[in-house]
């Protein structure tokens, strides 16, 4: 039954009402615990203050008064972020369950459709089984080029449950923070694309259109493969990726010390492949045996020697400046040097070290899935999944040889592998879009260090883009703590109000920037 583009009401997203109220008593009862917890913790910190010695009590107030000056920068804000419509929005949103393995993304792309009716604009929605969706907007420019706004759909699970104070579909704004699954991965952004949209719209109302086009692309299944959203609109809508300039999706970075504090402002071009393996056997001890044995590299390897890229290579040529332990920093200026230097290279941190080698990262062994109908049986019980992580101009034969135990040493297990998923190249940083990235964050937060950025540990659908020759960037536009990123996936996921509805803005005026770069006519 097709449900109403708006947010789910409090009664029909707890029925049966009764479930509710015991869930609700549960959360009341855990942050009534955790409240006695932090109440207990001052009242020993006051004890210990009270009965130190006069140095100790001096120490900790400083040590105080620092943490609350800077909590202040969080905190003391006395906006009415719950009157403006960026957060308005994203609480709803937030309320739609959309989670991967138990949500509705047709829910959530209706909704975003009802957003931009409301707009007087429309939107196609392809729904597909399961409740699966992608939602389709465009803006037609003076030229037919695509500026593409790509957000996904879906967001991880619901994996420990009990373990969030908040709920985790109530968009609850508590302090300075929105809670909920998805809140920040990409249901902010989500958002931030849709009022840039919505905003291009209204100038195009006003001042004719845009140099280029503009399409608002929110596809499914980003969590798991993408082979129902990104990955089947560029194979089975060739009139709509032939027209793709530049695609702006998630996976930028941005690492601050404070809100006035930045690091580094990064703009994500590029990203390893990977490759998924899987080993097969009847008995969970012999899989639980070759998991220890690749951990510790009895057999196999962890990862190969490092080998120099052009896309790590770029990246760091700006990033090593932002780091400030000379032992980081200065070996980053001779790569040259440190892939020649087994002993210096094995001193950097594990992220620089992931940029250039291929590595091998293992999951729990667990009951392999059934026999597909029509299959022989093969009595095989158990499954150790693998992940091959392949940086720029590897290849998987290399990989496999150098990280994989041969099959003469695993005779009892059968291994399965797959080609790695989408391109290994990088976008390039001299493109205009780029370019206009780059300065759209220094018109708003001045000259702060920013750059390429190179995703080594996890990926966004660029890989899919990329594979089809499309250039596309992975940008974060939200000034956030620390503590924000380290939430996605997790228990309490939130996101700074601050920091999202400034990022809403500047989104806003990046579109009309790179609309408005020169574009070839019709």
């Amino acid at each position: 039954m097709s449900r109403e583009p708006t947010p789910r009401t409090e009664t029909a997203r707890r029925a049966p009402a009764a479930a509710g109220e015991r869930r609700e008593e549960e959360r009341a009862g855990r942050r009534a615990a955790e409240r006695a917890e932090r109440d207990a913790r001052w009242t020993r910190a006051a004890r210990l203050a009270l009965y130190g010695s006069l140095g100790l009590t001096l120490l900790m107030t400083a040590i105080l008064y620092a943490t609350l000056v800077r909590r202040t920068h969080i905190e003391d804000d006395d906006t009415d972020y719950a009157s403006m419509p960026s957060v308005i929005d994203l609480q709803g949103l937030v309320r739609i369950d959309t989670t991967a393995d138990r949500g509705s993304e047709l829910e959530g792309a209706r909704y975003l459709a009802g957003l931009l009716a409301a707009e007087g604009i429309e939107a196609e929605i392809e729904e597909l089984p399961g409740g699966k969706a992608n939602l389709f907007a465009v803006l037609d420019g003076r030229s037919p080029e695509l500026l593409v706004l790509h957000s996904h759909r879906d967001t991880d699970p619901i994996h420990r449950p009990d373990a969030w104070v908040e709920d985790p579909f109530g968009g609850t704004l508590r302090g300075p923070f929105i809670y909920g699954r998805g809140v920040f991965d990409m249901k902010s952004t989500t958002i931030a694309q849709l009022h840039a949209f919505v905003a291009a719209h209204h100038r195009a109302r006003e001042e004719g259109p845009p140099a280029r086009s503009l399409a608002l692309l929110a596809t499914s299944s980003e969590e798991t493969d993408s082979l129902l959203g990104t990955q089947r609109v560029l194979e089975q809508r060739p009139a709509f990726s032939e027209r793709i300039w530049v695609v702006l999706t998630e996976g930028g970075v941005v690492e601050a010390l404070d809100w006035d504090a930045i690091k580094h402002w990064g703009t994500s071009f590029a990203q390893k492949r990977y490759a998924p393996v899987r080993y097969y056997g009847p008995r969970r001890e012999e899989l639980e045996q070759l998991r220890e044995a690749l951990r510790t590299g009895a057999i196999g390897r962890r990862h190969g020697p490092p080998r120099w890229n052009a896309a790590a290579a770029t990246f760091l040529e700006s990033y090593r400046h932002t780091r400030q332990h000379p032992d980081i920093r200065e070996p980053l200026g001779d790569l040259e040097a440190l892939l020649a230097d087994p002993a210096l290279f094995e001193r950097q941190p594990d992220f620089i070290k992931a940029l250039f080698r291929n590595e091998l990262h293992g999951f729990e062994v667990r009951p392999a899935a059934p026999a597909s109908a029509g299959s022989e049986p093969r009595g095989e019980a158990w499954v150790l999944p693998l992940l091959l992580h392949l940086p720029p101009g590897a290849t998987l034969e290399q990989a496999v040889a150098e990280l994989l135990p041969t099959e003469q040493e695993t005779p009892r297990l059968r291994r399965e592998i797959e080609p790695p998923i989408g391109s290994g190249e990088a976008s390039p940083v001299d493109h205009p879009a780029f370019v206009a990235i780059q300065e759209q964050i220094r018109a708003t937060h001045g000259d702060v260090p920013r750059g390429p950025f190179f995703l080594a540990f996890y990926a966004n659908d660029c890989r899919f883009f990329r594979a089809a020759s499309k250039v596309c960037y992975g940008f974060q536009p939200f000034l956030l703590p620390g503590s924000d990123s380290a939430t996605t996936a997790g228990p309490d996921e939130r996101i700074a109000l601050r920091g999202y509805v400034q990022g809403v803005e500047l989104y806003v005026e990046l579109v009309e920037r790179l609309l408005a770069l020169p574009a070839p006519p019709k």
